[in-house]
C-alpha cells in the first residue's frame, strides 16, 4: 500500500476505484502491513500434504464433515467432489456438499474465484439457479453447500459418447440456462453501478 504518488491517495485507493479491492480487503492489506511479524516457523510441505491428503481420505458415507453428515458421492472432477448430503443443524435437510479438493488442475486462484462466485450467487433466487446455502472451510478443505436438485445430468442425458440429444431436450436446456445466465447478469449488473 506504499508507492503513494501525488495526492491519488497510493496505489491501494486505485485498486478500490477500480474496483480490483473492496474498501475491506484494503483495511485487511493494511492491518497485515502494519502487524509484527510472527517467528517463523518451519513447516513441512510433505506433513501439510499428509494432512490434506487424510481429510480427503475421510470423506465417505456416514463420516461427518461439519455441520453435514454425508450420504453419497454424486460426482467428482478436478476441483472436488461432491456428495449428497444431510445437514444436522437444519431438520436434516438434503443439500449438495462440494469439497473443493483442488487437484493437479486447480490452483489457489481458482479455488478462491469459486468461493468468490458462489458467495456472490448465493443471494440470487431463480428456478434455474441452485440456491448456495454457505461457502466456508473445514479441516482445511473449502466446502460450498448448496441445494441438492434430483433429476438427471446433462452427463447422462448426452452418455459417454456423445450423441444428438432431440431437439426439444436440447431447447429446453438451453432456453432454461440462458434465463438463468441473463437473470443473473441483470442482478450482479445491478448490484456493482
Amino acid at each position: 500500500t506504499g508507492n503513494r504518488q501525488g495526492g491519488d491517495g497510493g496505489t491501494g485507493e486505485i485498486l478500490v476505484q477500480q474496483r480490483y479491492l473492496m474498501p475491506q480487503d484494503l483495511e485487511y492489506l493494511r492491518m497485515i502491513e502494519q502487524a509484527e511479524p510472527a517467528p517463523e516457523q518451519p513447516v513441512e510441505l510433505t506433513d501439510i500434504e499428509t494432512e490434506f491428503e487424510q481429510h480427503v481420505a475421510e470423506l465417505k458415507p456416514g463420516a461427518t464433515f461439519g455441520a453435514y453428515r454425508i450420504e453419497e458421492e454424486i460426482g467428482r472432477g478436478g476441483m472436488g467432489i461432491v456428495f449428497r448430503a444431510v445437514n444436522l443443524e437444519d431438520d436434516e435437510q438434503d443439500c449438495a456438499l462440494k469439497i473443493l479438493i483442488g487437484g493437479k488442475d486447480a490452483t489457489v486462484r481458482d479455488i478462491e474465484r469459486f468461493k468468490k462466485e458462489a458467495t456472490v450467487m448465493a443471494p440470487l433466487i431463480h428456478e434455474g439457479i441452485v440456491k448456495i446455502y454457505q461457502v466456508d472451510r473445514h479441516k482445511g478443505l473449502d466446502y460450498i453447500a448448496m441445494e441438492f436438485v434430483e433429476g438427471v445430468s446433462l452427463k447422462a442425458l448426452v452418455g459417454d459418447k456423445p450423441q444428438p440429444v432431440p431437439q426439444d431436450a436440447a431447447l429446453l436446456v438451453i432456453k432454461s440456462a440462458a434465463d438463468a445466465v441473463g437473470f443473473m447478469h441483470s442482478q450482479i449488473g445491478r448490484a456493482h453501478v
